[in-house]
C-alpha cells in the first residue's frame, strides 16, 4: 500500500478527503508514525471557516498520537514500535524566545496540521523532537489529549490562582472542560462555569461543575456579583474564543483581577476597553498561547488520573467522515471527536 486517505485543507469551507502518498523520511531526524487517532480541535472549524491562517493543501489535524513505524538515521529518543504523543508545535530552538524560556513564542514556529501535514490520515511524518514516549499503562486515547492539556497547564500557570481565589471559566467546550477538571481539584475557592449551549451545560455538570451560569438566560454580571459579595471574580479564563466572551470577562472581573485570554478569536476581531477602568481597578488582561515547556506535565497529569479520558472522547469517526465530525463540533453536539484512519 503506497497511498492513504487524508483530510486536506483546500481553501475556505473546503476540507476534502483525498488519496495521498504515504509520507517518507526526508530528514535524518524524521519519524514516520502510524496514526492511532487525531482529535478534532475547536480551532479546526475556525481554520476551515478562514478565521485562522493555515497553509493551503496540507493535511489538517493537530491532536494526534500513534506508533513509530520508521525512524531517520539521527533519531535517538524513540524506536520503532514505541507509542508516542506528539507536541505539534515545532520550535526552532535558536531564536531569542526559544533561548529565553518562552518557546511558545518561537519566531520560526511550525505547527503540524497547520503548516506541515498533520494527523487526519493513516501515516504522518513528524520530527523526533516533537515526540514523547508514553508510559505502558497510558492509553493512546489519553495521549491524544496531551497536546490540548499542555496548553491548559500553560494557561493555569499564567492565571496564577492563589488559594481561595474565585475563578470563572467562560466556555464549556472541550478546553473549558479540561480547565474545569484541573481547577476543581486545585486551590481555587469558588469555581464558576459560563456556557449558553444546553448540551455543554450538561457536560460541565458531568465533569463536576457545581455552579454554572447561562448568560443567555440570566444576567451573568449580576449573578457573578451576587456570588462574590459584589466584588466580581479574582481570575477569569476565557476559553470560548468570542468577542462577546471577552466583553463578559471585562464586566465580571473584580478589582485586582486577572483575565487570561486563551480562546482563539477570529483574526481582526476587536473589543473596546476603558483604560481608566484598567488603571482604577488594577485589572490584568493577559494572553496565553499554546504550551510552554508544559507537555511533560500534561502527560504526568494524565498518568495521575486528573482527567476523565473515557467520558471525554464521545465520537470516533473515519477520516472519510471528517466533515461530519466538524459539524458535530460546530453544533457543540460532542465533547471530543476522534478521527481514526480509514
Amino acid at each position: 500500500m503506497s497511498n492513504m486517505n487524508a483530510a486536506v485543507f483546500r481553501g475556505v469551507n473546503n476540507l476534502v478527503v483525498e488519496d495521498r502518498p504515504i509520507p517518507k523520511i526526508d530528514r535524518p531526524d524524521d519519524v514516520i508514525l502510524e496514526i492511532y487517532g487525531c482529535g478534532i480541535c475547536g480551532t479546526d472549524p475556525k481554520i476551515i471557516a478562514g478565521e485562522h491562517p493555515v497553509k493551503n493543501g496540507i493535511v489538517l489535524g493537530h491532536e494526534y498520537a500513534g506508533t513509530v513505524a520508521k525512524i531517520g538515521d539521527k533519531v535517538k529518543n524513540v524506536k520503532v514500535g514505541d507509542r508516542v504523543a506528539v507536541d505539534v508545535d515545532v520550535k526552532c530552538g535558536s531564536c531569542y524566545y526559544c533561548r529565553t524560556g518562552r518557546d511558545n513564542l518561537c519566531q520560526n514556529i511550525i505547527t503540524l496540521g497547520e503548516h506541515e501535514d498533520g494527523g487526519y490520515a493513516k501515516y504522518n511524518r513528524s520530527p523526533a523532537s516533537s515526540l514523547y514516549k508514553i508510559p505502558d499503562e497510558m492509553t493512546l486515547d489519553a495521549a491524544i489529549l496531551a497536546g490540548p492539556i499542555s496548553c491548559v497547564v500553560n494557561t493555569v500557570q499564567r492565571a496564577n490562582v492563589r488559594p481561595g481565589q474565585s475563578v470563572g471559566i467562560i466556555g464549556a467546550g472541550p478546553m473549558g472542560l479540561h480547565y474545569l477538571q484541573l481547577l476543581k481539584s486545585s486551590q481555587a475557592g469558588s469555581l464558576v462555569v459560563y456556557e449558553t449551549k444546553e448540551e455543554r451545560i450538561a457536560n460541565a455538570k458531568k465533569f463536576g461543575a457545581k455552579r454554572i451560569i447561562n448568560p443567555s438566560n440570566e444576567d451573568a454580571v449580576k449573578a457573578t456579583k451576587d456570588l462574590t459579595e459584589g466584588r466580581g471574580l479574582d481570575v477569569i479564563i476565557e476559553a470560548a474564543g468570542a468577542p462577546s466572551a471577552t466583553k463578559l470577562a471585562l464586566a465580571m472581573i473584580g478589582r485586582g483581577g486577572r483575565i487570561v485570554q486563551f480562546g482563539i478569536n477570529p483574526q481582526g476581531a476587536e473589543v473596546s476597553i476603558q483604560p481608566f477602568d484598567f488603571t482604577f481597578r488594577q485589572i490584568e488582561y493577559i494572553g496565553s498561547f499554546i504550551s510552554n515547556y508544559s507537555f511533560a506535565a500534561a502527560l504526568d497529569l494524565l498518568s495521575a488520573g486528573k482527567f476523565e479520558v473515557d467520558k471525554f472522547i464521545t465520537h470516533r469517526l473515519k477520516v472519510s467522515d471528517v466533515n461530519q465530525g466538524m459539524d458535530l463540533m460546530r453544533k457543540g453536539e460532542c465533547i471530543k471527536v476522534m478521527i481514526v484512519p480509514d
